[in-house]
């Protein structure tokens, strides 16, 4: 069985996904055929998956045709031509669908088996064009997995229940979210602090988890600088931009961290294993308040680690409310200040509320995910 993924290894969830199914399926050909090129940045799981058997084709830089716009549909004929490998596959799992995944559509077999795996933004975010080109691809492929509830209701809402009988709900594991229970067991909060040089007195604030701007650090910034002084001595922002971040905005954000006045850091490190698991249980408070969210791998992490989670009220988590998860939420970003500086005066009563969370990060153990995900790639009814 020939099996290709088409997204990038750069995303965890891709990486950690393609990972399992390369170490489970030993009888499979696995080939991941990426929709960006090559970074150093990712060269350590680019070494584990060629360990592994995989073959990684990368976009090319394109760079002479990058440096004149008049040159851009060179770029599209190019990767239009590449996806014709496409043809030669069993299996074809397309992550974040987009104008490429139509070629790979075309290009695949009549008897190919396509799964479109939907994370949310790729849909919640997506133009009046870009909905056409993903129903395209929806249309054409066998399964749609989708990693929540909410999401697959959104989707079936926005093309009035097509695909309802083709979406299944498949959640992606997290290594770090599985080693966080070992790691709060043996380590504090305090030492895990020391370990990347934040305050250990402070109260550390984690506000996003990536460099995108729709995470809303800026709009968080200003927002934080209307808190009490005695409230912002207390507290250390942590901006983590580890992937996502151009220099444009980094640039941005650097300066409204100056100009806001309040102790933080920009984190551009890129961590997985047991330092991202002492990362995330180095957090006391972690603000989620982006337009749309899919239940992200950093919100299990943290609520695991006894952070206190505040989110947007438009964020909705069904499978958390069922397991009585302890989330605080504000309605509108005008109310972030407020809600914080309670928080930050009753901290400790807060923070012991989260012992309810305990063991939530067995949702994204890929012990619990890998059959579902098997009766997906396989075809078992």
């Amino acid at each position: 069985m020939k099996f290709l993924l088409i997204g990038d290894i750069g995303i965890i969830f891709t990486y950690e996904y393609i990972t399992e199914i390369a170490s489970k399926f030993s009888d499979c050909e696995i080939d991941i055929l990426s929709f960006s090129p090559r970074k150093q940045e990712v060269a350590a799981r680019e070494e584990k998956l060629l360990a592994l058997g995989c073959k990684i084709y990368y976009q090319p830089q394109y760079k002479l045709c990058r440096k004149h716009k008049i040159f851009f549909p060179l770029i599209r004929l190019g990767e239009l031509y590449r996806y014709r490998m496409c043809k030669n596959y069993d299996i074809i799992n397309i992550h974040f669908p987009g104008v490429d995944s139509v070629a790979a559509c075309r290009w695949a077999g009549s008897k190919t088996r396509i799964i479109t795996s939907i994370y949310g933004s790729d849909v919640l975010r997506a133009s009046t064009r870009g909905l056409r080109i993903i129903k395209e691809v929806m249309r054409r492929s066998d399964v749609i997995t989708v990693a929540s509830t909410y999401i697959k209701d959104q989707i079936s809402r926005k093309f009035d229940k097509e695909f309802d009988n083709k979406t299944a709900i498949a959640r992606y594991g997290s290594i770090a979210a599985a080693q966080m229970s070992k790691t709060i067991a043996s380590t504090t909060k305090a030492e895990c602090k020391k370990q990347f040089h934040f305050p250990e007195q402070s109260i550390t604030v984690l506000c996003g988890y990536n460099g995108s701007r729709a995470q809303r650090h800026i709009e968080i910034l200003k927002e934080l600088q209307r808190l009490p002084e005695t409230i912002q001595k207390k507290i250390f922002l942590v901006l983590q931009c580890s992937y996502g971040l151009d220099k444009e905005y980094y640039k941005e954000l650097s300066d409204a961290l100056q100009t806001s006045q309040l102790e933080g850091v920009i984190v551009t490190d890129f961590m997985q294993g047991e330092t991202l698991a002492r990362f995330r249980n180095s957090i006391d408070i972690f603000l989620n308040l982006q337009p749309t969210d899919v239940l992200s791998a950093t919100m299990i992490e943290e609520l695991e680690a006894n952070a206190i989670v505040v989110k947007g009220d438009w964020l909705r988590y069904p499978d958390l409310e069922k397991r009585n998860i302890y989330m605080r939420s504000i309605s509108d970003m005008e109310n972030l200040s407020q809600e914080l500086a309670c928080i930050v005066e009753h901290f400790d009563s807060e923070q012991e509320k989260t012992g309810a969370n305990k063991g939530v990060w067995e949702i994204l153990s890929w012990e619990s995910q890998y059959e579902t995900w098997k009766q997906i790639i396989c075809d078992i009814k």
